[in-house]
């Protein structure tokens, strides 16, 4: 095993720091000295997910903190997380979440309501909705 994450550590390291650039498998795995299938199969072997799906991943994640954290616009973080386009990205991010990148950003109505709305004694309710 440690044999096979040696061969792929440096492309790992290039789709985590990399993840805005267009990454193609067929590259990484030439930077890793291996066949495009046998690259797929290390990955496979070592995280259980195609290289792909690794990338994929690695940009969803990001995405999904730059959502948190960040008020850049949809289509800015699109960009930032290397799609080609804020349609590319929208796409994925409802495949991988079942929401649309707004809609995740975007508290639900319910939870604003809870959040703001006073109860019968005039105090703000305590009930939250989960996420």
């Amino acid at each position: 095993r440690g044999a096979d994450f040696s061969q792929v550590a440096e492309a790992v390291r290039r789709i985590q720091t990399r993840y805005d650039e267009p990454l193609r498998v067929r590259e990484l795995a030439r930077r890793a000295g291996l066949s495009e299938y046998q690259f797929d199969q290390r990955m496979r072997r070592i995280f259980r997910i195609t290289a792909g799906q690794l990338i994929q991943k690695v940009r969803m994640d990001a995405a999904l903190q730059k959502l948190r954290e960040s008020k850049a616009s949809i289509a800015a973080i699109a960009s930032a997380c290397g799609y080609s386009d804020q349609s590319a990205f929208t796409r994925a991010f409802r495949a991988a979440t079942g929401q649309t990148p707004l809609e995740h950003r975007r508290p639900t109505a319910i939870s604003s309501v809870n959040q703001s709305a006073p109860d019968h004694g005039g105090r703000k309710s305590t009930l939250t909705t989960p996420r």
